[in-house]
C-alpha cells in the first residue's frame, strides 16, 4: 500500500510540474499572436488546455517512471541510487511520449520544415530530456527530504 501511495504522489508531482511547464510554453507560444489580435479569451483557453495536457502526460510518465524505478532499483536506497541511472530511467519512461504525442500534434507542422523521422526524433529526444531532468530533480528532492515524519501524538487534541 505504501508503494502505491508513493507512486501516486510521484505521478501527481510530475503532473503538476509538467502542467506548469506546459502553461509557460503555451503563454510564450500563444500570447504574442493572440494578444496582437485582442483575443484574450483564446489565450486563457489555450494555456488551460496545454496545462491539462501537460498534467495528464506528466502524471502518466511519473507513474511509469515509478514502475521502472521499482522494477530496476528495487533494493536501492536513496543514498545508493545513481543520478545517471535514475535520469536514464526517467528518459526511458518519457521518450515514447514525444513519438506518440508529437506524431498526433506537432509532427505535421514540423514535417513541413524538415523530414518526418527527424521531426519525431527531435520530439522524442526533447521529451526524454524532460523526463531525465524530472527524474534527477525528483531524486535530488527525495534526498533532501526529512527521513521520517513524526507520527501525531494521539493524546494531543490539536494534533
Amino acid at each position: 500500500m505504501r508503494r502505491l501511495r508513493a507512486a501516486l504522489m510521484l505521478a501527481l508531482t510530475w503532473g503538476v510540474a509538467w502542467a506548469a511547464i506546459a502553461a509557460i510554453i503555451a503563454v510564450i507560444e500563444y500570447a504574442g499572436p493572440l494578444a496582437a489580435n485582442g483575443v484574450t479569451g483564446a489565450i486563457i483557453s489555450a494555456v488551460g488546455m496545454q496545462a491539462l495536457v501537460g498534467f495528464v502526460a506528466g502524471a502518466i510518465c511519473g507513474a511509469l517512471f515509478s514502475l521502472l524505478l521499482a522494477a530496476f532499483q528495487r533494493r536501492g536506497r536513496l543514498e545508493t541510487l545513481s543520478l545517471l541511472c535514475v535520469g536514464l530511467l526517467g528518459a526511458l519512461a518519457t521518450g515514447w511520449l514525444g513519438l506518440l504525442y508529437g506524431d498526433a500534434f506537432f509532427a505535421p507542422a514540423l514535417a513541413a520544415t524538415t523530414s518526418l523521422p527527424l521531426a519525431l526524433a527531435s520530439l522524442a529526444l526533447s521529451s526524454a530530456l524532460l523526463g531525465g531532468v524530472s527524474a534527477a530533480v525528483t531524486l535530488h528532492l527525495a534526498r533532501r527530504a526529512p527521513r521520517t515524519l513524526a507520527a501525531p501524538d494521539p493524546r494531543r487534541l490539536d494534533a
